[in-house]
């Protein structure tokens, strides 16, 4: 009887133990599962912030491409014009100059002489100055080498790549 009140009060103090380590691992479970929704909350906001963040960076990307092609388009514009201007006027230049080549051979009077070679130093200035604003521009702006060399970093840029 006394070796069972022993293995009784040995059972009970073990089923003790065993409670008490079983209440242990209980807590520390639910202290895991709490951290464990803890750290998926935090997961998803990061992954809302990122999302925002590449959004906000994409519009800003979309933005900068559109104002360089806007500018590179005009940059192109103001360069045909200016070439256009230039050809035409060279090309009243050399009429002027062929007309007064011919009065100068015909026997047309001073009066007409003198108005042709008028209007030839007015398309001689013309031209001049037509030529300086074109090599100004060249000089000072970018050209079409440069225009189109810019427009392939525009779309080649890292920045870009990213994405």
């Amino acid at each position: 009887v006394a070796q069972l009140k022993k293995a009784k009060r040995d059972s009970e103090q073990k089923v003790d133990e065993l409670e008490e380590e079983l209440e242990e691992v209980t807590c520390q479970v639910s202290s895991l599962q709490s951290a464990k929704t803890k750290w998926e909350m935090e997961a998803g906001s990061l992954r809302a912030q990122l999302t925002h963040d590449n959004d906000a960076k994409e519009e800003e990307i979309s933005t900068l491409r559109d104002t360089l092609n806007k500018r590179i388009n005009s940059l192109q514009d103001q360069l045909e014009e200016e070439y256009t201007t230039s050809k035409t006027a060279l090309k009243q230049k050399r009429e002027l100059e062929r007309r007064l080549a011919d009065v100068q051979d015909s026997s047309v009077g001073e009066e007409e002489i003198r108005r042709v070679k008028k209007q030839l130093a007015k398309v001689k200035a013309l031209y001049r100055e037509s030529q300086s604003q074109l090599e100004s521009r060249q000089s000072s702006s970018v050209n079409k080498s440069q225009l189109n060399n810019l427009k392939a970093q525009v779309y080649f840029t890292p920045v870009f790549k990213v994405l």
